[in-house]
């Protein structure tokens, strides 16, 4: 596209994401445009500080170059700040979960390219409350057992299996899942629901863990949010689920109660511990709200606010 029509970009590159190493020749051409600024971000709280001041220095955009947990950072900032800056994302990260919804190319260098395009869309955001403070994140907060999964994840399973470092990490903790009894409350409703689960997920986004589709029925646009419980059951019903994962849609089976709501409240005991966007929390969550339409994001030729289908 022709430099006299990018808008003015902040980049804010995390030079630890998993295909950082593969994306210095994009890393150069972004440099060299005239309306790009590439700051080497040293942490994610640094990229969503910076990420907050963008609009005040001029900035009408700014590209998230790394994986789910930088584009969580950076996103949370920016709506938090109030500010009016679009977001794009360069997925450079292990699994890039978000930027699939969005359709964004895996081919960086094409991806670089769709970053300083006019292709946006406003796309919701899940404001998170804990006791102590509001957060916020785009695609999928997973609480309960696959939370384990995550934290159990280290460098070494990451670079040997890529986005399947997180099936890798589960087969791990099949012999010690937990339970976890819970009252769900929608919108709402009078009653909440008494139910013990396995795990919890909160979706925006449809993929989780490295493109498994945790959430095929999502919609970023609809103002809702995905509520996904699993029930608690044998070692054998959840190592068949997981199966489903990876193969189709499997909201419909008896292990599963799927719910669309604006809002939600999970108290449970033990107290569920959650990752958002690929990122262990400590503080629990009380409530998660649907912020309609709250950040104005570039996405790929191929988005469709509704999924394709399960096998995407």
């Amino acid at each position: 596209m022709p430099i006299s029509s990018t808008p003015r970009t902040l980049v804010l590159w995390n030079p630890r994401a998993g295909r950082a190493h593969e994306a210095g020749s994009v890393r150069r051409l972004l440099e060299s445009l005239r309306n790009v600024v590439v700051h080497e971000a040293a942490s994610n709280d640094d990229a969503a500080a910076r990420a907050a001041e963008a609009a005040d220095e001029g900035f009408e955009r700014v590209v998230a170059a790394g994986g789910d947990g930088t584009v969580n950072a950076i996103a949370g900032s920016i709506v938090a700040s109030g500010s009016s800056v679009s977001l794009a994302i360069l997925p450079m990260g292990t699994a890039n979960d978000f930027a699939l919804t969005l359709a964004m190319p895996d081919d960086l260098t094409r991806a670089a390219e769709l970053c300083l395009m006019d292709s946006t869309r406003r796309l919701d955001v899940v404001e998170v409350e804990t006791r102590s403070s509001l957060r916020y994140f785009l695609n999928v907060a997973a609480g309960g057992n696959s939370d384990q999964v995550t934290r159990c994840l280290n460098d070494e399973l990451k670079e040997r299996w890529g986005a399947l470092c997180y099936i890798r990490g589960a087969i791990d903790i099949l012999g010690d899942l937990s339970s976890y009894h819970a009252s769900v409350r929608f919108d709402e409703e009078d009653q909440p629901i008494e139910i013990d689960l396995w795990n919890v997920i909160i979706a925006n986004g449809r993929t989780n863990a490295g493109h498994l589709m945790v959430a095929p029925r999502a919609n970023p646009e609809d103002g809702l949010l995905d509520v996904v419980l699993i029930r608690n059951g044998t070692t054998k019903d959840l190592a068949g689920l997981m199966a489903r994962f990876i193969a189709s849609d499997y909201l419909d089976s008896p292990q599963v109660l799927f719910r669309q709501a604006r809002q939600v409240v999970i108290n449970s005991q033990p107290p569920l511990r959650y990752s958002f966007d690929g990122e262990a929390v400590e503080q629990q969550p009380t409530l998660f709200r649907a912020l309609p339409g709250a950040l104005e994001m570039v996405v790929g030729p191929e988005y469709t606010a509704t999924s394709p289908g399960p096998g995407v």
